[in-house]
């Protein structure tokens, strides 16, 4: 994010604050790293450049700006010190300050994938691609072997196809599907439904914290298709 003249003209009128420092020269060069350094910290959290108006204070004259990113791995230091800007102030970060930027970096510390790109827009999505050629593409297949092994003779296929949200609304359906249950209303003296394999545990594999989600979000290490297998041979664990 960069501002634009109109903005930088409306900075500039609104005085010093906690994104904005004004300088008469660049006669104190280490005053003006240490404030380079206080809005790369970003302390306020604010996610927008810092801007250092130097010369201002010279009549009808040009003055330099020097707009600053906030870093995406703070803490940054200067002369080996963390320097952060509280209100109209650049001071050097207290521990609890220098904790926080450090919980702020671990927070982004994301794949790549999941890295946010604040200055995207609708327009910069191909939607045509992904209606026709990427949402179409998801598929899932099941098997149901009469056994444990994947040679047993094949009891049940199922096979869903479509565009992404279709599917993933059909997953659960699948599940059920490809469970069997069975209703005891006498034993207990009330119905009581028995699977032969809880249905809940399925979908949990197949939920975006679980197994699927884990494949879909690391495909480099994974690869592109996921194989869940199950065996019915279960036993309660007293």
């Amino acid at each position: 994010m960069h501002y634009d003249k109109n903005e930088l003209r409306a900075l500039l009128r609104g005085g010093e604050s906690h994104l904005v420092e004004f300088k008469r020269s660049l006669g104190d060069r280490r005053a003006v790293r240490r404030n380079i350094c206080a809005f790369a910290n970003d302390a306020s959290g604010t996610r927008k450049p810092g801007v250092l108006f130097i010369g201002i204070t010279i009549d009808n004259c040009h003055v330099a700006v020097v707009q600053v990113e906030p870093s995406k791995s703070p803490s940054v230091r200067f002369d080996g010190r963390v320097w952060v800007k509280v209100g109209l102030t650049v001071q050097q970060a207290t521990l609890e300050d220098e904790q926080r930027l450090v919980e702020r970096r671990g927070a982004s510390n994301v794949s790549f994938d999941r890295q946010p790109f604040a200055d995207a827009t609708v327009d910069h999505l191909d939607l045509q691609y992904i209606e026709e050629i990427w949402v179409p593409g998801a598929d899932i297949q099941c098997l149901r072997f009469n056994g444990t092994e994947l040679a047993d003779p094949v009891r049940k296929r199922y096979e869903i196809t479509g565009k992404l949200a279709y599917v993933l609304k059909r997953a659960d359906d699948l599940i059920d599907a490809t469970t069997s249950m069975s209703v005891d209303i006498v034993s207990a003296g009330r119905e009581v439904r028995r699977y032969d394999y809880p249905p809940a545990a399925l979908m949990q594999l197949e939920s975006p914290g679980g197994l699927y989600g884990r494949v879909t979000r690391d495909k480099e290490r994974f690869g592109t298709t996921a194989t869940l297998l199950w065996s019915f041979e279960c036993h309660t664990l007293a």
